[in-house]
């Protein structure tokens, strides 16, 4: 039986040129070799020895396209907006908050090539988790604290909702329990001893007209239960309290009771789930109000609801940064 190849080579020839149809099937073939090199171009090594034994192999130089995917994209985007940041509020010899998620590691890397550029000078970082801490570190970005340096120039922290049409930038921080689970006692310390604080939007998707999701609460551990009963009062019926797992949310455990997360400090966080708008005694209420009302709660150590904290918020967008200030924080 005559071969694809024979085929297309007799057409060909019927038709007195090599004609395109020849050229894809020969092309296709196995002995097509290809190489890329390391300046980007790719070296192609066409032999022709099926039906042109004389003719020497043929070496083309063609430059390497690699294919765009929509991760390489949106990484682009989030380095471009990190490096817009940086340049407008970061100077030399400033003391930066670092808050913790993946627009923050953006930052962070930028600050490193900005300072091992020389571009910025004795910049230091407060890091407000162990996840910003070590990536500090692996960047080498020089890292202080608190003690240390008590006065914050300027803090970013990525927030997981926010209502940016409100004037007090109400926003919600510490959902995520991976890659570990958020220290929000050490997230308030740093952006309450910062100067300038800037919460950081992944896109439009995080942001809302209302608050909703998840609320955490961090409470004593000795009795989280006591406490849940009052948060179960007070959220009534629009929400219901998990308290949470070392992995973060087990569906068929509400009150985590094979592996709950615990803290260093003997805290856990007690997760108020509400089934749409945020609401207080099932009635709309302001974010102030809901804060206020979860704070004065015996055994409530802190919780992600942030109220007339930020001074702007900071969306990355593929067109830049989107910057909503705060008409309630000067």
């Amino acid at each position: 039986m005559t071969s694809a190849l024979g085929q297309a080579y007799a057409f060909n020839q019927h038709k007195g040129s090599r004609c395109d149809a020849y050229r894809k099937t020969l092309l296709s073939r196995p002995w097509r070799q290809r190489a890329t090199c390391r300046s980007g171009f790719v070296l192609r090594r066409e032999i022709f020895t099926a039906h042109a034994p004389r003719k020497k192999a043929r070496t083309i130089l063609s430059r390497h396209r690699p294919v765009q995917t929509q991760a390489t994209q949106d990484q682009r985007i989030t380095q471009r907006c990190a490096e817009e940041l940086v340049q407008q509020h970061v100077h030399s010899n400033d003391v930066v908050g670092l808050g913790t998620g993946v627009l923050v590691n953006a930052v962070i890397e930028c600050l490193a090539q900005k300072t091992t550029s020389g571009l910025l000078q004795a910049v230091r970082c407060i890091p407000a988790s162990d996840v910003s801490a070590s990536e500090a570190a692996f960047q080498g970005v020089p890292v202080t604290s608190l003690a240390e340096h008590p006065v914050v120039d300027v803090m970013f922290e990525e927030v997981d909702e926010i209502v940016v049409q409100e004037p007090d930038l109400p926003f919600i921080a510490g959902r995520l329990a991976e890659p570990v689970q958020p220290n929000l006692l050490r997230m308030r310390a740093l952006l309450s001893a910062s100067k300038h604080k800037i919460v950081l939007i992944d896109g439009v998707e995080n942001t809302s007209a209302r608050l909703r999701g998840v609320l955490p609460v961090l409470v004593d551990a000795d009795y989280w239960e006591d406490i849940g009963e009052v948060l179960d009062d007070i959220f009534i019926p629009d929400a219901e309290i998990w308290r949470r797992s070392v992995a973060g949310y087990d569906p068929t455990d509400p009150r985590a009771i094979s592996s709950p997360y615990l803290s260093a400090q003997g805290h856990n966080v007690l997760d108020v789930k509400f089934y749409g708008p945020m609401k207080l005694f099932g009635d709309d209420a302001s974010y102030s109000s809901i804060a206020e009302e979860i704070e004065k709660q015996a055994g409530i150590i802190t919780h992600g609801l942030f109220v007339n904290v930020a001074n702007s918020a900071a969306m990355f967008t593929e067109n830049g940064i989107q910057l909503f200030e705060s008409a309630a924080v000067v």
